[in-house]
Protein backbone atom coordinates (compact mmCIF):
# COMPACT_ATOMS: atom_id res chain seq x y z
CA UNK A 1 0.00 0.00 0.00
CA UNK A 2 1.35 3.83 -0.84
CA UNK A 3 2.05 6.16 2.09
CA UNK A 4 0.96 10.27 1.25
CA UNK A 5 3.73 11.60 3.19
CA UNK A 6 2.80 15.09 4.34
CA UNK A 7 6.22 16.61 5.48
CA UNK A 8 6.01 19.88 3.86
CA UNK A 9 3.74 23.18 3.77
CA UNK A 10 2.52 21.91 -0.07
CA UNK A 11 0.95 18.75 1.76
CA UNK A 12 -0.71 20.77 4.84
CA UNK A 13 -4.51 19.93 3.35
CA UNK A 14 -3.96 16.19 3.24
CA UNK A 15 -3.03 16.44 6.92
CA UNK A 16 -5.99 19.12 7.52
CA UNK A 17 -8.30 17.01 5.87
CA UNK A 18 -7.50 13.68 8.35
CA UNK A 19 -7.43 15.86 11.42
CA UNK A 20 -11.53 16.87 10.85
CA UNK A 21 -12.67 13.91 8.46
CA UNK A 22 -15.20 12.55 9.86
CA UNK A 23 -15.77 9.43 8.19
CA UNK A 24 -12.78 7.18 5.81
CA UNK A 25 -12.02 3.58 5.59
CA UNK A 26 -9.51 2.07 8.00
CA UNK A 27 -7.73 -1.14 6.50
CA UNK A 28 -5.18 -2.78 8.97
CA UNK A 29 -1.65 -3.00 8.13
CA UNK A 30 0.89 -5.85 8.57
CA UNK A 31 3.37 -3.52 9.53
CA UNK A 32 4.01 -2.62 14.14
CA UNK A 33 6.29 -1.98 16.27
CA UNK A 34 6.81 -1.45 20.02
CA UNK A 35 4.84 1.76 19.58
CA UNK A 36 1.94 1.08 16.89
CA UNK A 37 -0.27 -0.64 15.13
CA UNK A 38 0.13 0.93 11.98
CA UNK A 39 -3.76 1.75 9.69
CA UNK A 40 -4.43 2.57 6.19
CA UNK A 41 -7.02 5.32 5.61
CA UNK A 42 -8.25 5.40 2.47
CA UNK A 43 -10.03 8.98 1.60
CA UNK A 44 -13.01 9.49 -0.77
CA UNK A 45 -10.30 10.77 -3.12
CA UNK A 46 -8.50 7.33 -3.05
CA UNK A 47 -5.29 8.88 -1.49
CA UNK A 48 -3.82 6.43 1.37
CA UNK A 49 -2.41 7.52 4.22
CA UNK A 50 -0.56 5.49 7.44
CA UNK A 51 -2.69 6.59 10.68
CA UNK A 52 -0.92 4.54 13.67
CA UNK A 53 -2.95 3.51 16.61
CA UNK A 54 -1.01 4.74 20.40
CA UNK A 55 0.78 1.94 22.04
CA UNK A 56 -0.68 0.62 25.06
CA UNK A 57 1.16 2.76 27.98
CA UNK A 58 0.04 6.06 25.67
CA UNK A 59 -3.73 4.02 25.67
CA UNK A 60 -3.40 4.20 29.93
CA UNK A 61 -2.17 7.41 29.93
CA UNK A 62 -5.18 8.50 28.20
CA UNK A 63 -7.54 6.86 30.86
CA UNK A 64 -6.24 8.12 33.87
CA UNK A 65 -5.59 11.75 32.36
CA UNK A 66 -9.67 11.51 31.91
CA UNK A 67 -10.11 10.76 34.94
CA UNK A 68 -8.30 13.53 36.52
CA UNK A 69 -10.71 15.94 38.55
CA UNK A 70 -10.25 18.94 36.11
CA UNK A 71 -9.89 16.60 32.80
CA UNK A 72 -12.74 19.09 31.21
CA UNK A 73 -10.29 22.06 31.11
CA UNK A 74 -8.16 20.12 28.24
CA UNK A 75 -8.83 21.01 24.76
CA UNK A 76 -5.92 19.65 23.17
CA UNK A 77 -3.63 16.57 24.42
CA UNK A 78 -0.78 16.45 21.53
CA UNK A 79 2.30 13.63 21.70
CA UNK A 80 4.85 14.10 19.47
CA UNK A 81 8.45 13.12 19.33
CA UNK A 82 10.75 10.24 20.18
CA UNK A 83 7.68 8.97 21.98
CA UNK A 84 6.29 8.19 18.85
CA UNK A 85 9.39 7.48 16.37
CA UNK A 86 11.40 5.35 18.24
CA UNK A 87 10.82 1.53 18.44
CA UNK A 88 12.45 1.05 22.17
CA UNK A 89 10.76 2.48 25.51
CA UNK A 90 12.31 6.79 26.03
CA UNK A 91 12.30 8.47 28.69
CA UNK A 92 11.61 11.55 27.12
CA UNK A 93 7.91 12.88 26.80
CA UNK A 94 7.30 16.03 24.05
CA UNK A 95 3.71 16.80 24.41
CA UNK A 96 2.06 20.29 23.71
CA UNK A 97 -1.76 20.86 25.94
CA UNK A 98 -3.97 22.99 24.63
CA UNK A 99 -6.42 24.42 27.56
CA UNK A 100 -9.53 26.79 28.22
CA UNK A 101 -7.83 27.91 31.04
CA UNK A 102 -4.06 28.18 32.32
CA UNK A 103 -4.19 27.13 36.12
CA UNK A 104 -2.69 25.75 38.84
CA UNK A 105 -5.67 22.61 38.43
CA UNK A 106 -2.64 21.88 35.86
CA UNK A 107 -0.75 20.07 38.90
CA UNK A 108 -2.86 17.53 38.93
CA UNK A 109 -1.95 16.57 35.34
CA UNK A 110 1.97 17.17 35.10
CA UNK A 111 2.54 14.63 38.65
CA UNK A 112 0.76 12.22 36.85
CA UNK A 113 3.23 13.04 33.83
CA UNK A 114 5.97 13.08 36.34
CA UNK A 115 5.18 9.51 37.85
CA UNK A 116 5.62 7.77 34.19
CA UNK A 117 8.35 9.90 32.36
CA UNK A 118 11.78 11.38 33.59
CA UNK A 119 12.20 14.03 31.02
CA UNK A 120 9.46 16.43 30.41
CA UNK A 121 9.32 18.71 28.17
CA UNK A 122 5.54 19.73 27.74
CA UNK A 123 4.22 23.20 26.90
CA UNK A 124 1.41 24.57 27.66
CA UNK A 125 -1.14 27.25 25.56
CA UNK A 126 -4.52 28.82 26.27
CA UNK A 127 -6.47 28.04 23.52
CA UNK A 128 -7.29 31.79 22.92
CA UNK A 129 -3.57 31.65 22.82
CA UNK A 130 -2.93 29.73 19.67
CA UNK A 131 -6.33 30.99 18.30
CA UNK A 132 -4.41 34.04 18.47
CA UNK A 133 -1.08 33.31 16.94
CA UNK A 134 0.29 33.84 20.44
CA UNK A 135 1.39 29.94 20.62
CA UNK A 136 5.70 29.90 20.20
CA UNK A 137 8.64 31.04 18.36
CA UNK A 138 8.98 29.78 14.65
CA UNK A 139 5.22 28.69 14.86
CA UNK A 140 5.02 27.64 11.12
CA UNK A 141 7.63 25.48 10.67
CA UNK A 142 7.17 23.74 14.81
CA UNK A 143 3.34 23.70 13.33
CA UNK A 144 4.61 21.14 10.76
CA UNK A 145 5.59 18.40 12.94
CA UNK A 146 3.12 18.99 15.58
CA UNK A 147 0.24 18.27 12.96
CA UNK A 148 1.28 15.05 12.04
CA UNK A 149 1.68 14.29 16.42
CA UNK A 150 -0.76 12.00 17.94
CA UNK A 151 -3.45 13.69 19.61
CA UNK A 152 -4.72 11.81 22.53
CA UNK A 153 -7.64 13.80 23.52
CA UNK A 154 -9.67 16.53 21.89
CA UNK A 155 -9.22 17.96 18.26
CA UNK A 156 -5.31 18.67 17.03
CA UNK A 157 -5.90 22.35 16.58
CA UNK A 158 -2.76 22.89 15.38
CA UNK A 159 -3.07 20.79 12.07
CA UNK A 160 -5.34 23.14 10.94
CA UNK A 161 -3.17 26.04 12.02
CA UNK A 162 -0.86 24.91 9.90
CA UNK A 163 -3.07 24.16 6.83
CA UNK A 164 -3.61 28.51 6.85
CA UNK A 165 0.63 28.59 6.29
CA UNK A 166 2.01 29.88 3.48
CA UNK A 167 5.61 29.24 1.57
CA UNK A 168 6.94 32.38 2.31
CA UNK A 169 5.88 32.05 6.03
CA UNK A 170 7.14 28.28 6.08
CA UNK A 171 10.35 29.13 4.59
CA UNK A 172 11.12 32.19 6.99
CA UNK A 173 10.30 30.02 10.17
CA UNK A 174 12.44 27.47 9.14
CA UNK A 175 15.45 29.81 8.13
CA UNK A 176 14.59 31.52 11.87
CA UNK A 177 14.53 28.05 13.63
CA UNK A 178 17.86 26.83 12.22
CA UNK A 179 19.49 30.11 12.74
CA UNK A 180 18.53 29.61 16.13
CA UNK A 181 19.61 25.67 16.67
CA UNK A 182 23.18 27.00 15.57
CA UNK A 183 23.35 29.49 18.19
CA UNK A 184 21.75 26.86 20.64
CA UNK A 185 24.43 24.33 19.69
CA UNK A 186 27.45 26.91 20.21
CA UNK A 187 26.14 27.35 23.49
CA UNK A 188 25.72 24.12 24.63
CA UNK A 189 28.97 22.91 23.05
CA UNK A 190 31.05 25.58 24.73
CA UNK A 191 28.80 25.40 28.55
CA UNK A 192 27.59 22.78 29.20
CA UNK A 193 29.10 19.72 31.11
CA UNK A 194 28.37 17.16 28.38
CA UNK A 195 30.90 13.77 28.19
CA UNK A 196 33.06 13.78 24.80
CA UNK A 197 31.29 10.70 23.28
CA UNK A 198 27.78 13.42 24.64
CA UNK A 199 29.43 16.14 22.86
CA UNK A 200 29.82 14.45 19.07
CA UNK A 201 26.26 13.24 19.43
CA UNK A 202 24.76 16.18 19.57
CA UNK A 203 26.78 17.51 17.03
CA UNK A 204 25.63 15.06 14.99
CA UNK A 205 22.00 15.09 15.63
CA UNK A 206 21.88 18.69 14.72
CA UNK A 207 24.66 18.85 11.82
CA UNK A 208 21.84 16.81 10.06
CA UNK A 209 19.02 18.52 11.36
CA UNK A 210 20.01 21.93 10.37
CA UNK A 211 21.57 20.78 6.73
CA UNK A 212 18.44 19.08 6.12
CA UNK A 213 16.57 22.50 6.37
CA UNK A 214 19.19 24.23 4.53
CA UNK A 215 18.77 21.54 1.74
CA UNK A 216 14.99 22.22 1.57
CA UNK A 217 15.44 26.22 1.86
CA UNK A 218 18.18 26.31 -1.09
CA UNK A 219 15.82 24.17 -3.19
CA UNK A 220 18.20 21.00 -3.91
CA UNK A 221 15.97 18.81 -2.01
CA UNK A 222 11.95 18.88 -1.25
CA UNK A 223 10.57 18.10 1.63
CA UNK A 224 9.94 14.39 1.56
CA UNK A 225 13.42 13.47 -0.08
CA UNK A 226 15.19 14.72 2.31
CA UNK A 227 14.53 12.53 5.36
CA UNK A 228 15.94 9.77 2.88
CA UNK A 229 19.11 11.47 2.89
CA UNK A 230 22.11 10.34 5.53
CA UNK A 231 24.79 12.58 6.61
CA UNK A 232 27.64 11.85 3.56
CA UNK A 233 24.64 12.12 0.71
CA UNK A 234 23.93 15.64 2.73
CA UNK A 235 27.59 16.37 2.60
CA UNK A 236 27.46 16.02 -1.31
CA UNK A 237 24.92 18.53 -1.59
CA UNK A 238 26.64 21.05 0.86
CA UNK A 239 29.65 20.47 -1.98
CA UNK A 240 27.50 21.29 -4.85
CA UNK A 241 26.31 24.58 -2.95
CA UNK A 242 30.47 25.62 -2.29
CA UNK A 243 29.86 25.79 1.35
CA UNK A 244 31.69 22.42 1.96
CA UNK A 245 34.91 22.39 0.95
CA UNK A 246 35.66 19.34 -1.01
CA UNK A 247 38.95 18.28 0.83
CA UNK A 248 37.30 18.36 4.48
CA UNK A 249 36.27 14.15 5.11
CA UNK A 250 33.66 14.05 7.34
CA UNK A 251 33.99 10.41 7.83
CA UNK A 252 38.13 10.50 8.73
CA UNK A 253 36.78 13.43 12.15
CA UNK A 254 37.17 11.64 15.65
CA UNK A 255 37.21 14.25 18.47
CA UNK A 256 34.55 16.88 19.58
CA UNK A 257 36.47 19.65 18.65
CA UNK A 258 36.48 18.16 15.39
CA UNK A 259 33.45 17.76 14.97
CA UNK A 260 32.26 21.06 16.47
CA UNK A 261 34.66 22.86 13.96
CA UNK A 262 33.14 21.33 11.05
CA UNK A 263 29.75 21.80 11.94
CA UNK A 264 30.44 25.62 13.04
CA UNK A 265 32.22 26.33 9.72
CA UNK A 266 29.95 24.43 7.43
CA UNK A 267 26.78 25.75 9.04
CA UNK A 268 26.79 29.01 9.22
CA UNK A 269 28.69 29.76 5.75
CA UNK A 270 25.14 27.70 4.23
CA UNK A 271 22.81 30.12 6.61
CA UNK A 272 24.71 33.08 5.63
CA UNK A 273 23.79 31.95 2.37
CA UNK A 274 20.33 30.95 2.46
CA UNK A 275 19.42 34.10 4.85
CA UNK A 276 20.85 36.29 1.29
CA UNK A 277 18.95 34.08 -1.32
CA UNK A 278 16.05 34.34 1.24
CA UNK A 279 16.16 37.96 1.22
CA UNK A 280 16.78 38.53 -2.66
CA UNK A 281 13.60 36.13 -3.21
CA UNK A 282 10.83 37.65 -0.58
CA UNK A 283 12.70 41.06 -0.93
CA UNK A 284 9.32 43.07 -1.90
CA UNK A 285 7.48 40.69 0.89
CA UNK A 286 5.98 43.05 3.04
CA UNK A 287 6.00 46.41 1.20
Amino acid sequence: MSQIGCRGWENRSLISFLSTASTCTIFLDSRSSLNYNSYVVRTKDSLEYVMKAPRKDLLDLKRKILLLPHADNLVCFLIFGSILNSEKNVNDFDAIVIVKKVDSTLNELFKLLVRKYKKLDVNIYAQEEVLNNLSFYTREFKLEYLARGLCLLGKNMLASEYSRVNEYEYKQSMLIRSIERLQTVRQRYLSASLTPQEKITYIKKYLLRISRSILILQGLENDLSVNKLQQDEINQRLTEMGVLDSSLDFRKIRTPDEYFDFFDSVISKALIRCKKDFDLKYKNRGR
